[in-house]
């Protein structure tokens, strides 16, 4: 299960990095302007990406304190209540984003198999007690990230702005 984590963070920075260099080529606004979409924006829906991924990382570093180290410095997600606020720019995001998808590649590397199987205790954003293995913790955030990235490409589609950015068989190798 490890080396398929790792695979799917590798991937998932990769595609990040891909993903943001097709919104630095675009007018600003684009990145910003309402869509009717559920965040809002592409810019709200990539910080409600990010934000939960902090979520997940705080979880994480919590259940298994030697991962902090392993992590580094993680984005400044605001109070513990915010889940959906919206990074002012999108050179601000892009730098969070970049520190976070390092920690996830490090963090894959760093679990092992063992680890990996182990139950993970934490409480959801209502409170409320949840226990789920590790491994699927991790396969849940990269899932959740590949689903909201998909919304982002529909969103670029309908500006009329070419993104294909997220082919996992071309990260492969």
């Amino acid at each position: 299960m490890q080396t398929q984590l790792q695979f799917l963070a590798d991937c998932n920075r990769k595609t990040d990095r891909e993903l943001m260099a097709i919104l630095e080529q675009l007018d600003p606004a684009l990145s910003t302007r309402a869509t009717g979409a559920y965040y809002g924006s592409i810019l709200g829906t990539l910080s409600h990406v990010l934000l939960a991924d902090l979520v997940w990382a705080e979880r994480l570093i919590a259940f298994e304190p030697g991962l902090g180290r392993v992590v580094g410095t993680l984005p400044e997600r605001g109070p513990p209540a915010v889940i959906d606020r919206v990074w002012s720019s999108l050179s601000g995001f892009r730098a969070a984003r970049e520190r976070a998808d390092d920690g996830y590649v490090e963090v894959t590397a760093a679990l092992s198999d063992e680890h990996l199987g182990r139950t993970m205790h934490y409480r959801n954003l209502k409170g409320e007690p949840q226990s789920k293995p590790v491994w699927v913790v991790l396969l849940h955030l990269f899932t959740h990230q590949i689903h909201h990235r998909g919304q982002v490409a529909a969103l670029l589609d309908q500006a009329g702005v070419a993104n294909d950015y997220s082919a996992l068989v071309t990260k492969y190798g």
